[in-house]
């Protein structure tokens, strides 16, 4: 088993995000951001900045190397859905480098869900393993960061948070991304 621990940082997630925002989603109407249009910004970027090679990804500016992916609906975070997501790093697992990410859905500023996400080189396209729904996982999350922070049971929980740190725990062919301050696990199959 392997372990590793990434913090995340306020400047690499503004400096390094990649963020689309959706036609049509002034003043939150229109279009919502799904898992599967994060699924496409990913593939678009790895298409146009690394023409479809998945090692374009590792490319950083940031000395902390945190990379955020973000599909934004609304330049109004209160009426806006989006999908944020940090990118934790690669790891080769049954003979193939994974890239593992954890994804959060966030409405009105207030987290929803929390995946982990993978994907590796493909042709023509990126392989995509995607994490079920854990709400016992989510609730964990924002339960911590509502204590931690001071604040009753109604306050906004976004995602990723600037305290947040993740570890990645790999055996086999499974996948475990884990919150260090609530001790929140997410999991995936890669078979």
């Amino acid at each position: 088993m392997t372990s590793r621990q990434l913090k995340t940082t306020p400047v690499a997630l503004v400096s390094l995000s990649v963020m689309l925002f959706l036609a049509g989603c002034g003043g939150g109407t229109g279009a919502k951001p799904t898992y599967e249009g994060w699924k496409g910004s990913i593939q678009n970027h790895v298409d146009t900045r690394g023409d479809g090679d998945i090692n374009t990804l590792r490319s950083s500016d940031s000395r902390s190397g945190h990379i955020a992916f973000n599909v934004i609906g609304s330049e109004q975070p209160d009426h806006s859905t989006d999908v944020n997501s940090l990118l934790l790093g690669r790891r080769s697992i049954l003979d193939q480098d994974w890239y593992v990410f954890v994804v959060g859905m966030v409405k009105a500023g207030n987290v929803q869900d929390i995946r982990v996400a993978a994907a590796r080189n493909g042709n023509p396209a990126l392989v995509w393993k995607f994490g079920l729904e854990e709400p016992a996982s989510t609730s964990a999350y924002r339960t911590a960061k509502l204590r931690a922070r001071l604040r009753g049971d109604s306050a906004l929980i976004g995602f990723p948070l600037e305290e947040d740190q993740f570890s990645i725990e790999t055996a086999g062919s499974l996948v475990t991304v884990i919150d260090l301050q609530s001790g929140a696990r997410w999991t995936l199959g890669l078979n």
